[in-house]
């Protein structure tokens, strides 16, 4: 059942014709539950699409936006006018004031690395 609703949503996230026929042969081929497969290819249609593509975009939107004004971001991270900026994603240390970032974990035991180590300037 795992096997028929993995085929049947990814090939209903395809956006291209003869899904119903993808899945079927998928299903064939992997022993899934053909029904299954093929019926859940029906969550996408003119009524959903435009609601499932808009969270997905918003969802990518969140991970790789390049926050405005971008100019600000360019030069923080010294990045050339000759490249085109397409995202930015946000690494750091917790603030050790969250109760959530005081982990007993391996890693939480570890003394943490200075900035000297961690960042590399001149670069980008």
């Amino acid at each position: 059942t795992a096997t028929a609703f993995a085929i049947g949503l990814f090939c209903a996230m395809v956006p291209a014709p003869g899904q119903v026929f993808v899945a079927a042969f998928a299903a064939v081929r992997l022993r899934a539950n053909l029904p299954l497969s093929i019926s859940l290819i029906f969550v996408t249609n003119p009524l959903t699409m435009p609601v499932i593509y808009y969270a997905a975009y918003e969802l990518g939107a969140l991970f790789f936006a390049v926050p405005q004004p971008e100019d600000d971001i360019r030069s923080a991270l010294g990045i050339p006018e000759s490249q085109a900026t397409v995202g930015v994603l946000a690494f750091g240390y917790r603030n050790d004031d969250d109760r959530q970032s005081r982990g007993a974990g391996r890693s939480a035991t570890r003394p943490r690395r200075g900035a000297d180590d961690v960042i590399h300037r001149g670069q980008w």
